[in-house]
């Protein structure tokens, strides 16, 4: 049972990425079988009528029109291979931005510039004011425990 749940799973999520080059690859059969049957027929056409003065053309044509459909396919795959790479590269950044901000906080609140590298590289403009530029400038941070017992003592 759960072999069979690995396989539909792998399935799927080959299909999911793939998907899209999947269904393309039945266009690009066709029209290969289009260009070959008709250089055949046209090969056809000149055994019947004697006349061979454009079958050299006819193969440089035929082989011209399948590196034409092969290049294309080839862009195409290979933008779309491009734009799921850099949609998977955002999602990885987005979620190593989060576990480091959650992680390494305590490890680089003693840096002087780190959070404010941090800032720009999260996307903020220059053009708008920083609400935590004051907590940066401090150079110790007091919790609310802390602070009851300053103001106990």
């Amino acid at each position: 049972m759960l072999n069979k749940a690995i396989k539909w799973a792998v399935l799927i999520g080959i299909w999911r990425r793939y998907g899209v080059l999947i269904k393309s690859i039945p266009l690009v059969l066709i029209l290969l079988v289009v260009i070959w049957t008709l250089h055949s027929d046209f090969l056809a056409y000149v055994q019947v009528s004697k006349d061979t003065n454009y079958v050299v053309h006819s193969y440089l044509l035929k082989w011209l029109c399948i590196a034409i459909v092969a290049y294309v396919y080839w862009r195409y795959v290979s933008s779309l291979l491009q734009e799921s790479d850099e949609s998977h590269e955002a999602e990885n950044t987005k979620k190593e931005k989060n576990r480091k901000g959650k992680s390494s906080f305590k490890a680089k609140k003693g840096a002087d510039n780190s959070f404010e590298s941090e800032v720009e590289d999260a996307g903020t403009s220059h053009s708008e004011p920083d609400p935590f530029a004051h907590i940066r400038s401090k150079e110790k941070l007091e919790t609310k425990a802390e602070k009851i017992i300053k103001s106990k003592i």
